[in-house]
């Protein structure tokens, strides 16, 4: 049984020509590469737009709802160091093979998903995303066959003539490539030096030119710790290139870890911001938490899982949160409620007279 070879007429690695066979030995849905037609610049014309109007023009099929990502665009996903990217990126990917849900936005059907990881070896990736797959619902052992990963160590530059090469030879067997973190493919300048990106726009632009979708985690770094958000992508020409940005932004204090999605997007109406947790139920994986509300029990059983006691509002909100997954207003809506019924007392703390001391009060609701 032969196989079109995603690399100009040579044979795939025997390992790959394996897998692939495992995958695709029924014949159907066998990974047909797309082969751009050749862009000939004397043969581009441009015309009125009386005849793009009346012309027939097909609306691709979006990969992820909201117009958050369609065939041949390009998505980042930003923030700061430990803003959580990578776990995000591996959700994504685990919602693209599966079909299900990424966050609350619909993938309206199963693909087929590469994922470059070079940052941690083999056993990491390894590791990250079987704990995300415990977590995940919906994943099915079939799903994962259509996700492939490669721990390639910084070692795939894919501004260089070689690395270009190696990407271009397996990007036609997928629809999705995800590139995570994206200096780490960078062979020269920085990544946040827009002069430096246009080698690498380049090849972006000629995988896109194939239908394939682009992710890119990018490490927004800001010298005085400041978030501007989507706006800080411009030193490296993203903000203009992506058509679709996600920035993370991750809060964290002595008694609480939130964390926001922002949204950027150019082919559908921007999203809300959304408020993202986790918990013990959802492992490493963020969640949308204001859908999940918190009863009073939810705040009776923190304080009682505490000792009784839980020292400052913040605090409360914070542990609800992670016991729950919920969002910071339905966390702080319960414990509102709690005290209404007098589950939960607060006075004032003796030490710092504008915070409180919560204390568990009655036994927990039935």
């Amino acid at each position: 049984m032969s196989y079109p070879s995603p690399y100009g007429g040579q044979l795939l690695s025997l390992v790959a020509r394996h897998n692939v066979e495992r995958i695709y030995g029924n014949g159907q849905d066998k990974p047909v590469p797309t082969v751009p037609r050749p862009f000939v610049l004397e043969e581009e014309e441009p015309e009125p737009l009386s005849f793009l109007i009346v012309r027939e023009t097909t609306i691709p099929e979006p990969f992820i709802g909201d117009g958050l990502l369609y065939p041949g665009t390009c998505m980042v996903i930003g923030g700061a160091s430990k803003a959580r990217k990578s776990w995000l990126a591996i959700d994504l990917a685990l919602s693209l093979v599966s079909g299900g849900k990424f966050l609350v936005h619909d993938v309206p059907k199963k693909l087929r998903v590469l994922y470059l990881g070079a940052e941690g070896q083999e056993w990491k990736i390894k590791r990250d995303f079987l704990q995300a797959v415990n977590f995940k619902p919906g994943v099915a052992d079939e799903d994962l066959d259509r996700l492939w990963v490669k721990a390639t160590l910084g070692r795939v530059k894919i501004d260089t003539d070689a690395g270009e090469a190696w990407l271009d030879k397996w990007a036609g067997m997928f629809q999705v490539i995800i590139i995570d973190p994206y200096y780490r493919f960078l062979s020269r300048g920085k990544e946040n030096d827009h002069a430096d990106q246009r080698v690498i726009q380049d090849v972006i632009d000629r995988l896109k030119a194939q239908g394939r979708a682009i992710v890119l985690c990018h490490h927004l770094r800001k010298p005085q710790g400041e978030d501007a958000g989507a706006a800080e992508l411009r030193g490296a020409g993203l903000d203009q290139f992506a058509d679709s940005i996600l920035i993370l932004k991750r809060k964290r204090t002595a008694t609480s870890d939130t964390t926001t999605l922002h949204y950027t997007t150019r082919n559908g109406p921007e999203p809300d911001v959304l408020d993202l947790s986790t918990s013990d139920a959802t492992g490493p994986l963020l969640i949308p938490g204001e859908d999940r509300k918190v009863s009073v029990a939810d705040v009776v059983k923190v304080l009682r899982d505490a000792g009784g006691r839980i020292e400052g509002r913040e605090a409360l909100v914070g542990s609800l949160r992670r016991s729950t997954g919920s969002g910071e207003r339905m966390a702080r809506v319960a414990i509102t409620e709690a005290e209404a019924r007098k589950r939960i007392w607060s006075t004032k703390n003796a030490e710092d007279k504008r915070g409180r001391i919560y204390i568990l009060k009655g036994e927990v609701d039935r």
